[in-house]
């Protein structure tokens, strides 16, 4: 059979791997959560070494060596920065595993038009899934679209370096946003049962 002949398959609803199945999206988006919450972990141990290397045992600021604070700072963003990036693919795989489902018995070729026409929309998968949301779950979503397409993916647009460290700072304030991400965590949590109920492959 040729790669032309595949795609005008229907998708069937067992029997199929990788993106024709349910589960194997499921499962990529396991791991990228896996991964986000290890990297968080990171970002946080990253934090309690930059604390101690600069405090003393009565919690006195001290000075320490400026190399190994801004290795630890950049690591923290680092982690971070990556914590988000892979929270937001991971909540976008799972919306994208209730797709395969709906498209069960149309030709294959529809459902690569259909995540392409998507690519990283989470708020257009989610308005066609007819998800339920909270006013902070879909303004993370937006958040988070904007994080997988550019601001966590690539380095920032700035136009002066004053404004650079600006934008820079309030990046960085923004990825280190704990609570944020444990929402993130939890609509992940809480789709991800959604999506398993949902019939197909």
């Amino acid at each position: 059979m040729s790669k032309q002949d595949l795609w005008e398959q229907p998708i069937k609803s067992t029997g199929e791997n990788g993106i024709f199945k349910k589960q194997d999206w499921i499962k990529e988006a396991d791991g990228k959560i896996i991964s986000a919450k290890l990297l968080r972990n990171c970002a946080k141990n990253a934090q309690l070494k930059f604390e101690n290397l600069t405090r003393d045992g009565n919690g006195n600021i001290i000075r320490a060596s400026s190399k190994e604070t801004f290795e630890l700072l950049d690591e923290k963003a680092a982690a971070n920065k990556a914590s988000f990036l892979l929270l937001g693919y991971a909540i976008e795989l799972l919306l994208k595993s209730s797709i395969v489902s709906l498209l069960i018995s149309a030709p294959k070729k529809i459902l690569d038009k259909k995540m392409k026409s998507y690519s990283h929309g989470l708020i257009n998968i989610t308005n066609d899934l007819r998800l339920s949301l909270s006013r902070d779950e879909r303004s993370l979503l937006v958040e988070l679209e904007k994080f997988i397409v550019e601001e966590a993916r690539y380095p920032l647009k700035s136009y002066s370096p004053a404004e650079y460290c600006e934008d820079l700072n309030k990046v960085n304030q923004r990825f280190s946003d704990h609570s944020k991400f444990n929402l993130g965590v939890e609509l992940f949590t809480r789709l991800r049962a959604v999506m398993m109920d949902i019939d197909g492959t």
